[in-house]
């Protein structure tokens, strides 16, 4: 015999609140990156020594893709961040990579 679940783990069904639910998901994703993307360049401003890692490699489909990595001098030690992957197939320049 199944137990029957408190009233706090239920999840209650609304029409169209799926919608709404994910948009304020991804607010709240791209909220936090700009917060961590500022943070980061926050730090590299005040860094000594800087050092930028790029590898370019072609992903399953054959299209060029490039990630990069920040790595630095803080006051408590060396940090890396993975900046993000970005397309770099023939048809887009770096002015849109910047």
């Amino acid at each position: 015999m199944a137990t029957p679940r408190p009233a706090s783990l239920r999840v209650a069904s609304r029409e169209g609140a799926g919608e709404r639910e994910l948009g304020n998901s991804n607010d709240l994703i791209m909220s936090i990156a700009q917060v961590i993307r500022d943070e980061i360049k926050s730090e590299i401003n005040f860094a000594k020594f800087v050092s930028v890692i790029a590898d370019e490699t072609p992903d399953i489909s054959h299209r060029e893709q490039m990630s990069v990595i920040f790595r630095y001098l803080t006051k408590t030690g060396i940090e890396e961040r993975f900046v993000g992957v970005f397309d770099v197939t023939l048809e887009r320049g770096a002015d849109q990579l910047s």
